[in-house]
């Protein structure tokens, strides 16, 4: 499982490779020599990549190419190398989805509400009543150039509301007739429905939802999973 310091590391392969190369080499003990350097390295290195991607995304070969091979000269030779491995494997999709606990969900949704309350105050910040825009908030954080050089943001789906099937929501929002124990759900369910409101988008991640707007109104996670979950199926 992967740790929740690694939930903001770049998804640049190289920076990966070079960081588990430099931590595994740290950790090396200094009095070792022949065999026994070689073979604890090889053991310290594979183990700190394993951490830093998962397992598997490298065979003991080309672990061993990547320290001992003749080509390798300098750490940015055996860098390179395995870099190349990885683009490879991702222009033939077969990185391995890097799939999070619930602790680890939590902590990329809070990431991005905090991104979002600091950075997109002029974006979607509604300065009437200091709430969030859903829609101009889900956008903002799809469209950040920032954001996308993280490795998580392209496990973010992205649930627009869709005009198109206003009426068809509104209708069946009314027929439902669903409270939630959250006021501020069941006043955002009567806007839909009334036409107050131009309908309502928010996020997920690997299935956990992230609402700027509801989380704005300091609504609590367990009922902005509950609200999306029902809201998504009849968007």
């Amino acid at each position: 499982m992967i740790k929740l310091t690694q939930l903001l590391e770049s998804n640049n392969p190289y920076d990966r490779i070079s960081k588990a190369w430099k931590k595994a080499y740290s950790n090396l003990p200094k009095k070792l020599g022949g065999h026994e350097h070689s073979a604890k390295l090889f053991q310290s290195i594979k183990k700190e990549l394993e951490k830093e991607f998962h397992k598997g995304v490298f065979t003991d070969k080309q672990i061993q190419t990547a320290l001992f091979g003749k080509k390798q000269k300098t750490g940015m030779d055996s860098w390179d190398y395995l870099d190349n491995i990885m683009t490879k494997k991702s222009a033939k999709n077969e990185i391995i989805k890097e799939e999070l606990d619930l602790k680890g969900k939590k902590a990329i949704a809070q990431s991005i509400y905090n991104y979002v309350f600091k950075k997109g105050i002029q974006q979607c910040k509604n300065m009437g009543d200091g709430t969030y825009v859903c829609h101009a908030s889900v956008s903002f954080i799809e469209d950040d150039k920032h954001l996308k050089g993280y490795w998580w943001h392209k496990d973010i789906k992205f649930h627009y509301w869709n005009e198109r099937r206003a009426d068809i929501v509104a209708k069946k929002l009314e027929k439902d007739n669903k409270k939630f124990s959250n006021k501020n759900i069941n006043n955002l369910i009567e806007d839909i429905i009334d036409g107050t409101v131009n309908g309502h988008s928010f996020m997920s991640f690997q299935g956990y939802f992230i609402d700027p707007y509801l989380k704005s109104l300091k609504v609590n996670e367990n009922e902005i999973q509950k609200f999306n979950k029902y809201f998504l199926g009849i968007m």
